[in-house]
């Protein structure tokens, strides 16, 4: 079971780390100037830290499991990414972002 759970967490870290080195060529393929691609990356940095803290105190209070925090967040980084590929405009990018950092 150990070895299931350590081989899926590779695959999702390497899946997630992938999605920022293709979007910036994404959206200039799409005609996305730079700077709102920058910025949707610093939306996903601002939110991520207090996103990241919320989970640690939902898991010290055994409120939810730590693997459905996992699922959860999987679930949410896939559709936000699916959200940037169908919905291609700049405002896409932003959103895309905002619920990645959650």
């Amino acid at each position: 079971m150990f070895l299931a759970y350590m081989l899926s967490s590779c695959l999702l870290i390497q899946g997630f780390a992938s999605a920022f080195a293709v979007f910036p060529l994404y959206a200039e393929e799409l005609g996305i100037a730079k700077y709102h691609v920058s910025t949707a990356f610093i939306v996903y940095g601002v939110i991520e830290i207090p996103g990241k803290i919320l989970q640690g105190v939902l898991a010290n209070q055994k409120l939810v499991s730590v693997l459905f925090q996992l699922g959860v967040s999987s679930i949410g980084a896939g559709c936000s990414i699916l959200l940037a590929a169908v919905w291609a405009k700049k405002e896409a990018f932003y959103v895309s972002f905002l619920f990645l950092g959650l």
